[in-house]
């Protein structure tokens, strides 16, 4: 009796993990198909490949784990694909490396990118990638390898888009990032290689022409007007305009006053814009800080 209740729930158990597997895997498939769905593919590669009749771990440049049957390696590059990210590649749960380089992907990348905390490999470089890189991405506490270098990446570059434990290969050279790259970058301890060159970061010398502007409308503001004026001056305060020139915006503290208690020719105050100081006037109740 005892053995044949054993041999029940034995038969039982593996019944629930095989249903289980099945699941997970068309979980897979169905991610794989919708990257299907998003893209041109001239060559037929995954055209002609990529079918529900055979399996996924078969499929052309899809790699499986041998004891979970679940998709660990995607590796697409260089196929002349066309086509968007799309977010349901994040269902891909156990994905260890991911690889899209050297093809036309363009658009956004996907939040729910972020979800693929066994990525230890993203490689998206020589696409047409825009857009900001998703703040999400800093949640792949494995992630070693990332390159994105020749897409069209804007934004700032800040060290909060990676996770400075893990991280050990970073490009993204030939972009079109901005501002500038903060010190903290010393302090991702694993990092091996870094590429950034040939954006549009703020270098040494423009950040000094940007405090000489600053320290020029400071000078004005005490010595070069008259009028009293109350000044709300902050980091956030400093507008750049085309030409990277420095301005002071406008007095933010200005910004409480009623409309009967100051006079301007404009409503644009404070942390709004930026006013040239002669086109504004405030009453004599104002006071310089």
């Amino acid at each position: 009796m005892d053995r044949a209740f054993s041999f029940f729930m034995f038969v039982h158990c593996l019944m629930i993990f095989s249903v289980n597997s099945e699941n997970n895997i068309n979980t897979d498939q169905s991610a794989l198909l919708s990257l299907k769905s998003q893209i041109s593919d001239p060559k037929n590669m995954l055209s002609s490949n990529w079918s529900t009749v055979t399996s996924v771990c078969s499929w052309i440049g899809v790699t499986c784990d041998s004891r979970r049957h679940r998709v660990i390696a995607l590796n697409i590059s260089d196929m002349g694909l066309t086509g968007t990210v799309p977010p349901q590649l994040g269902n891909l749960s156990f994905l260890v490396s991911l690889i899209m380089s050297r093809n036309v992907f363009y658009g956004n990348l996907p939040k729910e990118l972020g979800n693929l905390r066994n990525l230890q490999q993203l490689s998206m470089d020589h696409n047409q990638i825009t857009g900001v890189i998703p703040e999400e991405i800093g949640n792949l506490n494995n992630l070693k390898n990332l390159s994105m270098d020749n897409n069209q990446i804007t934004g700032l570059f800040t060290v909060n888009l990676f996770n400075k434990s893990s991280l050990e290969y970073l490009s993204l050279r030939n972009n079109e990032l901005s501002g500038y790259i903060p010190r903290e970058i010393g302090n991702f301890t694993m990092l091996k290689k870094l590429y950034l060159q040939n954006n549009t970061f703020t270098d040494i010398w423009q950040r000094l022409d940007i405090m000489k502007d600053v320290v020029f409308a400071l000078d004005y503001l005490h010595y070069g007007y008259s009028t009293p004026m109350v000044r709300d001056l902050k980091p956030s305060n400093v507008l750049l305009d085309d030409d990277m020139v420095g301005h002071v915006s406008d007095f933010g503290i200005a910004k409480l006053l009623g409309v009967e208690e100051t006079v301007a020719q404009t409503k644009t105050l404070a942390t709004i814009g930026y006013i040239a100081p002669g086109n504004i006037e405030c009453n004599s109740r104002s006071h310089a800080n």
